[in-house]
């Protein structure tokens, strides 16, 4: 729940890890961050960081920099980012561990939709170009990411329900 709830420009999981102590943000001017080589962790490069999905390893071993598949944030049920001192398990890379659990499926149907909308309209100007002459305009921004979530029991026909052990869970974000 903090993790839906948490103010998160763009609704990407690499702006929560510069919540930790020693993460900073590649990025320059509130750029979102979109990759996990998008974070510096105690100084280290940021194609030293490594980021797992459900304990599988989710990194471009070519340049080491990227993620090879987004997570949607509504389909994270746990979100842990490693700054040091960690054990061997994670001797992959040198930078910050990133590991991210998924959210399952469970006895009863469970779903969510979302839609965050964002318009220029709806910004103030900033500081810095009210204080100029003639007034600097805003820049235009007009951002639209809806999606869904649906999760609960895969049931058969003939089969006791209440002992179900299959299940599935479904995310799906759109972006304009």
């Amino acid at each position: 729940e903090a993790l839906k709830n948490m103010g998160n420009n763009g609704r990407l999981l690499f702006g929560l890890a510069t919540l930790a102590p020693g993460v900073l943000s590649q990025n320059t001017g509130g750029a979102e961050i979109g990759s996990v080589g998008g974070i510096t962790v105690n100084g280290q490069r940021p194609n030293s960081n490594n980021i797992t999905i459900d304990g599988v390893s989710n990194i471009d071993t070519g340049d080491n920099g990227g993620n090879m598949a987004t997570t949607n944030i509504d389909s994270v049920a746990e979100f842990k980012i490693l700054t040091n001192a960690y054990q061997a398990e994670y001797g992959r890379a040198v930078g910050g561990q990133l590991q991210v659990v998924t959210k399952s499926g469970s006895q009863d149907f469970h779903g969510s939709g979302y839609w965050y909308g964002r318009r220029s309209d709806w910004d103030a100007n900033s500081y810095l170009n009210k204080r100029e002459t003639p007034e600097v305009p805003k820049s235009k921004t007009a951002r639209n990411d809806s999606g869904y979530t649906l999760g609960g029991p895969v049931t058969f026909p003939g089969f006791n329900t209440e002992k179900n052990k299959l299940f599935f869970f479904w995310s799906q974000e759109f972006e304009r």
